[in-house]
């Protein structure tokens, strides 16, 4: 279980949190290191097998590192000794990678991180296929927030949620609306959404920060999603402390 004294799981486990144990004490784990010879794998003893290793990187000409996702000291340690390898590479393999995310937040904010999301004080939220009550960012914390807002939270607002994507999953089930999007039309429906806020908002903005927007919005061409995003549009402008994931 979580830990209770944690800022972020407060004690409770995401699915995903609760599965991970299996990767420590599943019956089929690999237990010790494993060598092979002829064809087969056979056991080896820590010394034999880090000699081995050790071997082959050195007369190495190229180097690849498949990992999951990593984050932290260990990325950076990864990161550090693959420098001595010109043209290493590093590839993460995971379908909850957050490369994407990082690489948007560089476009918007000039800041290539994955964002921290909270959603207190938030009265209103879109979700753009992020479902964030099951496997977006940290389920468990946004779990949380949401039920806190979406009863009255702190601000005194009910927090009201849309959800759009091509199924019914935990986050279009608390939605207070749920609108089906194909999966390949939610990135053109979140630029035309951007540019009909935008619309709505320009005369508002310091100058400096509308062209920003437009610049960013014109590099982004001129998609069709074939979704009417006008009403979302409304509700965004309309609300007093909005979110769109």
């Amino acid at each position: 279980e979580g830990n209770p004294a944690h800022p972020i799981n407060q004690g409770a486990l995401c699915a995903r949190g609760q599965a991970f144990i299996q990767g420590l004490y599943s019956p089929h784990r690999v237990a010790r290191p494993l060598i092979r010879r002829e064809g087969r794998l056979v056991d080896a003893s820590w010394e034999e097998a880090l000699s081995e290793v050790a071997t082959r990187l050195r007369d190495a000409r190229s180097l690849g590192v498949l990992t999951g996702l990593e984050s932290g000291a260990f990325e950076e340690l990864l990161a550090d000794a693959l420098a001595s390898w010109p043209g290493a590479t590093l590839v993460h393999h995971e379908p909850a990678a957050l490369t994407a995310l990082a690489h948007a937040s560089g476009l918007v904010f000039d800041r290539p991180e994955v964002p921290f999301v909270d959603l207190r004080g938030t009265d209103f939220v879109a979700s753009l296929g992020a479902d964030f009550l099951d496997g977006f960012l940290s389920p468990v914390k946004l779990s949380r927030e949401w039920a806190a807002e979406h009863g009255f939270g702190t601000s005194g607002r009910r927090m009201a949620l849309e959800y759009w994507g091509p199924r019914r999953n935990l986050t279009a089930t608390g939605a207070d609306r749920f609108r089906v999007v194909p999966a390949d039309a939610l990135g053109a429906a979140a630029v035309e959404l951007l540019g009909a806020v935008f619309r709505r908002r320009r005369d508002g903005l310091p100058a400096e920060r509308a062209a920003r927007y437009q610049a960013a919005i014109a590099a982004l061409g001129a998609p069709r999603s074939g979704i009417d995003v006008e009403p979302l549009a409304e509700l965004l402008v309309a609300a007093h402390s909005p979110l769109v994931l």
